[in-house]
């Protein structure tokens, strides 16, 4: 059971008084993954994993949590990406969302840019260049009519380069008490080592 509202119930919080042995957070505090349980709209209900990366989009020498709802990626290949920008001690802001494959993108290397293919009708597809800011991101530019297969090796080479992991975990795992089991899709091996969710909040 989570502070605030939770996705198995719900815990009156008083304060950050500490009730039946759960952390509550401030009023303008939401826990981050019911945050992202609401905006991603995930159906306890049904089937579905959430992804996870750890990168460091805005440059700033800490890694942004980017979480996606397995859910809604449907048969496109692409998820839409949930990126909390790390504020303070256990403290996240929404930094944006933004539709992307996983497979299909990289950061650039001289500046705080993340671009991404996306397939268009037909064989050909369009490259899109985000700027990253604290505030955000904001769509710099669009090269139209690109062959599916051009960037496929730069994108390829970047994952390997930087030691990319998409790690992913069921709902259920990751609404219950005991630590998700996360695997690595690019790999698919189990995961080790990776970092809690539990207890990071959003401000809003």
């Amino acid at each position: 059971m989570r502070g605030i509202v939770s996705r198995v119930g719900m815990v009156i919080c008083f304060g950050t008084q500490l009730i039946t042995g759960v952390r509550c957070a401030a009023a303008a505090d939401v826990d981050l993954l019911d945050h992202f349980w609401k905006t991603s709209e995930v159906v306890s209900e049904s089937p579905g994993s959430v992804l996870r990366m750890d990168l460091d989009v805005t440059g700033d020498g800490q890694a942004e949590v980017f979480l996606a709802n397995s859910q809604k990626t449907g048969t496109s290949g692409v998820q839409e990406w949930h990126i909390y920008s790390k504020i303070g001690e256990g403290r996240y802001k929404l930094l944006g969302v933004l539709a992307f494959s996983y497979q299909l993108f990289l950061l650039k290397k001289d500046g705080p840019d993340l671009v991404a293919y996306y397939q268009d009708a037909g064989p050909m597809g369009s490259i899109v260049t985000y700027r990253v800011s604290e505030s955000g991101f904001r769509q710099e530019s669009t090269e139209g009519n690109v062959a599916a297969g051009t960037y496929v090796s730069a994108f390829a080479s970047w994952r390997q380069e930087v030691g990319l992991k998409v790690l992913a975990a069921g709902l259920n795992d990751l609404s219950g008490t005991l630590p998700p089991n996360w695997r690595d899709l690019l790999s698919n091996e189990a995961a080790s080592g990776v970092t809690s969710l539990e207890d990071l909040v959003v401000v809003e």
